[in-house]
């Protein structure tokens, strides 16, 4: 009976795609379900919401003038326009899907994701598997072609791989650390800056994209902040997140956003008992349509578009439901990480050491008195790179210095660390072993027997 039952689900739901299908071929969208930017009519007609289609249109010409994405969503929400879901917030997702989607020039792809012929199956991203039908001029365009076509072109430059030759110590940057920071200042990119100074190796230093120019420069922060300072911060941040009752309350109050409340419960129930009814009703319209030779597939064709209206809005508690699964998970396993972190000193976490041996000439070390010559470039790397990887999905660096990590929606944390008081602890470091040095010399030690000498000779 249940592998019955399953074939017919099946059966159902092939004849459901033949119906999308042959309105696809024909040029007709069975979609019923709103998107941002139009409202859709009972009849298939896409009215612009001239509200929505003007942040549409707002969206694009940042993103071809230069803005990224990141600055594109601190631009909305400076403005406090809401998101589509009416959210406060808006996120890269959403932003980043409505720049590369086809639908806002008036086009639109059919089957850009199927569902296999398996009950329970999740729509995949069709690479192949079934036919795509390209329809244009299929509702009235937001965007200018011209505008969408340079939008794609940035959106398929970013795509790359960002590749760095792996050096153990770090001079080609962390991959990790690529389009992951952002100014506070002005939004734009912290990019690895390609010039060197006195105390930082080559590319081992990051800096704001828009101060680069001498002249015509957009953000007044021309700070360049070591690596290191970015790896040492991470760690001080996971540590204060073990103690942080505020991080957990922002974590809670992020999950909780995304629970399903009793009426969204109560509205997916309606809508698989309505689902349900009009699986039935298509069962007996198919049947009366197959002994009538197809002659009239209207009333299949009103079923089919009333299912998929209602799937779409069936679709949108489960994708809620998944992300709230998923990152519950992945905010829980920080969480645990952080529990297990140990504290590390400055010096260790930086593998500080004496740049001479006991015994040698403390003039030797004027032969490299750089910053990095204090730091062992063999020692073993603690930033935990898998763990910023899956975790953060974003960070801002103010003019001071001071990162503010995003985890989630309105979950941003930080330390209150500025780059000069990190400098200045560098420094004390740093006589604490001229100090050493200084102490372990041969020029001490000789001074050291010449005292004892002397001493013997005192009457």
């Amino acid at each position: 009976m249940a592998a019955l039952a399953e074939d017919e689900i099946i059966s159902l739901s092939n004849n459901i795609t033949w119906g999308i299908k042959s309105f696809a071929k024909r040029g007709i969208i069975t979609r019923t379900t709103d998107i941002y930017g139009y409202r859709i009519t009972e009849n298939r007609e896409w009215n612009i919401v001239e509200e929505e289609a003007a942040v549409v249109r707002l969206m694009y010409r940042l993103y071809v003038s230069g803005k990224s994405i990141y600055e594109i969503i601190e631009h909305l929400n400076k403005k406090k326009i809401p998101s589509p879901n009416g959210n406060e917030y808006w996120d890269y997702n959403t932003i980043r899907s409505i720049l590369a989607s086809e639908k806002y020039i008036g086009d639109y792809i059919f089957q850009k994701t199927y569902t296999p012929d398996t009950v329970g199956s999740k729509p995949r991203v069709n690479r192949g598997q079934v036919p795509q039908y390209y329809i244009e001029e299929h509702h009235e365009p937001i965007v200018d072609k011209g505008i969408y076509e340079k939008a794609q072109e940035i959106l398929n430059q970013n795509k790359r791989k960002i590749t760095c030759e792996a050096r153990k110590d770090g001079t080609a940057g962390r991959e990790s650390y690529y389009q992951k920071f952002y100014c506070s200042e002005c939004g734009g990119l912290i990019s690895r800056n390609s010039s060197s100074s006195y105390d930082s190796k080559e590319g081992s230093a990051w800096r704001c994209r828009n101060s680069y120019k001498i002249v015509g420069s957009t953000c007044n922060i021309k700070r360049m902040i070591l690596e290191q300072y970015l790896d040492y911060n991470f760690v001080l941040t996971l540590e204060a997140i073990k103690k942080s009752h505020e991080f957990r309350k922002m974590m809670e109050a992020y999950l909780e956003s995304l629970d399903l409340k009793s009426r969204d419960l109560s509205h997916m129930n309606l809508l698989e008992e309505q689902i349900e009814n009009l699986n039935q009703e298509l069962y007996r319209a198919v049947d009366t349509q197959i002994q009538k030779d197809g002659q009239d597939t209207n009333q299949i064709n009103q079923i089919i578009s009333g299912i998929i209206s209602l799937r779409q809005q069936l679709q949108v508690y489960w994708d809620r439901m998944e992300k709230l699964k998923r990152d519950r998970n992945r905010l829980e396993k920080l969480l645990k990480y952080c529990e297990k972190t140990k504290p590390i000193s400055f010096k260790e976490f930086h593998h500080m050491r004496p740049r001479i041996k006991p015994g040698d000439s403390i003039y030797a070390t004027t032969n490299n008195a750089r910053n990095s010559s204090y730091i062992d470039p063999a020692g073993a790397d603690y930033f935990p790179e898998d763990v910023f990887r899956k975790q953060v999905i974003s960070g801002t660096i103010d003019s001071d210095g001071r990162i503010k990590y995003k985890f989630a929606e309105g979950v941003e944390f930080g330390v209150d660390m500025i780059y000069e008081e990190y400098k200045k602890t560098f420094e004390k470091e740093k006589a604490k072993i001229q100090l050493e040095e200084l102490l372990n010399s041969s020029e001490v030690m000789e001074m050291k027997e010449l005292c004892k000498t002397a001493n013997g000779l005192t009457p």
